[in-house]
């Protein structure tokens, strides 16, 4: 065949295909305005609103300090909503809408499938997959697997690991990388925290694991595993933390700095870590949480665990303080169960005269702000007085000089961490404003998923003071700038933060 035939031949397939790729999309577009319902979309949307009045923590924040004007926010997305021709513009107009309170913990979680993915869950689930029987005979790698643990790359980042005069320490079977960093005058140690998520920290686990499952009779079952995930990881992962610190001490550290950049939380081990790093009696932050079921009974619940440890011999000075207890949680319960009406909040800028929060005494870490290590040793419910007393470790082992480093990827429970030495004076903030997350989920939160689109919602249900009264949604903002600027390359990010070093 002549090549110019050939080409020809070649130039009507392609332009046949590009007619029915043009068609396709056509029918798509076609389609997607055929199906769309707009009313649905703003039945959905007033369930969203309704839903955020009574079980979002953030909601008077976001208008009164946060800057969001509610009632043109509001008129913008029923406008968007009003616009819309599209299942997919809908949708971004939601996703605006919550993206507009700047709360890493207001999202979109979940889309609705489509119906081949619908089609292919449901096969899925149709034969559900066997757990995994775990026993003192299963190997530690199938046994965190199992119980979903991965490891996350916990290195420093390029503004120390660029940084003359760095010597790291050997890995030694630590989950926590850790260096000594010599500057004039002075040595720093150096201690990675990447992660505060457990699930995050897989090798770890698997360490935790060898001797706990020495003391496994038999299958570990769901007391067993959540035993096992809640306290014998943390348990384990406080034990490599301290051995690091005391490692770095024993290299004739003068200053310790904790690197928590792009650390975005995790879990409740969060507090004894900070515990670790100083001998003050740190007071965890204020918890203030939503007037709402999830949370009266949760209260309710824990008051008939307290009562447990009433009927038991206890010493007298703890049978006071467990009454004290109970008596706090009666009266924040009632206080839960109080609601209060804020519909008016999208069409009236004034005070609504009340607020969706709970806001009298109760603590990030329990029913008390703070207690002495060892309180409590035989009331089973001693973690919900103070959730420190949960785990295994030595307050103060570090004493030293303290420098927490963070940056605008610090998020949650690493805010956390930082905000608590910052405001008992226990350490220097170093780096950027964090990202301001705050409070997230208590026992998963309250999401909402959406009659019509199916879109799940996931809302925080708390906020964490600060010892000013503010919400740490603000982010935690450094007691020294470093000054990093968006083109900063490693070097340059490293000789900011080590002039500011210097400095100190």
């Amino acid at each position: 065949m002549p090549r110019s035939s050939s080409r020809r031949s070649l130039g009507r397939r392609l332009l046949r295909l590009a007619q029915l790729v043009a068609l396709g999309a056509l029918a798509w577009v076609v389609w997607e305005r055929v199906t769309f319902e707009r009313a649905h979309w703003h039945a959905d949307y007033r369930q969203l609103r309704a839903h955020l009045e009574g079980a979002y923590a953030n909601l008077l924040w976001a208008r009164d300090a946060g800057g969001v004007d509610l009632v043109a926010l509001d008129a913008r997305t029923r406008r968007a909503l009003d616009e819309a021709s599209t299942d997919r513009q809908a949708r971004a107009a939601i996703a605006e809408f919550l993206a507009a309170f700047h709360d890493g913990h207001l999202r979109i979680d979940r889309v609705k499938l489509s119906k081949r993915l619908e089609r292919w869950w449901a096969e899925l689930g149709s034969e559900p997959a066997a757990p995994v029987e775990l026993g003192p005979d299963t190997p530690a790698a199938e046994a965190c697997a199992a119980l979903g643990f991965g490891e996350r790359d916990g290195s420093f980042g390029p503004a120390l690991r660029e940084a003359p005069g760095l010597s790291a320490l050997p890995p030694a079977d630590n989950g926590f990388a850790a260096a000594t960093l010599d500057r004039p005058g002075k040595r720093w140690g150096l201690l990675r925290i990447h992660s505060f998520d457990a699930h995050a920290m897989g090798s770890a686990c698997q360490r935790a694991w060898e001797p706990f499952r020495e003391g496994l009779e038999g299958p570990c079952d769901e007391e067993c595993r959540d035993r096992f995930v809640y306290t014998a990881v943390p348990n384990r992962i406080l034990a490599e933390l301290t051995e690091r610190i005391t490692a770095l001490q024993q290299a004739g550290i003068d200053a310790l700095l904790v690197d928590l950049m792009h650390n975005g939380g995790g879990n409740d081990w969060v507090d004894p870590a900070a515990r670790l790093l100083t001998a003050r009696p740190l007071v965890c932050p204020r918890l203030a949480f939503i007037r709402h079921p999830h949370w009266s009974e949760r209260l309710r619940a824990q008051g008939a665990e307290v009562d447990e440890d009433l009927r038991q011999p206890q010493p007298e000075a703890d049978l006071a303080r467990l009454r004290q207890a109970r008596a706090r949680l009666d009266r924040l319960a009632a206080q839960a169960e109080a609601r209060c009406e804020l519909s008016s909040v999208w069409t009236d800028p004034s005070s609504p005269g009340c607020s969706n929060l709970v806001e009298d005494e109760y603590y990030a870490c329990g029913l008390f702000g703070y207690l002495e290590p060892g309180s409590l040793p035989q009331a089973r419910t001693r973690g919900l007085m103070f959730e420190a007393l949960r785990y295994d470790y030595t307050a103060g082992i570090y004493q030293g000089p303290l420098v927490v480093l963070v940056d605008g990827h610090t998020a949650s429970a690493a805010e956390y961490f930082a905000a608590m030495l910052q405001d008992d004076e226990a350490a220097v903030v170093v780096g950027e404003r964090t990202h301001g997350s705050g409070c997230g989920y208590t026992s998963g939160g309250v999401p909402v998923v959406l009659e019509h689109s199916e879109l799940r919602i996931v809302l925080p249900d708390c906020q964490r003071r600060r010892r000013d009264g503010s919400n740490e949604l603000a982010g935690i903002a450094p007691d020294r700038a470093v000054g990093w600027q968006p083109d900063d390359d490693p070097s340059t990010r490293a000789q900011r933060l080590l002039d500011v070093l210097d400095a100190l």
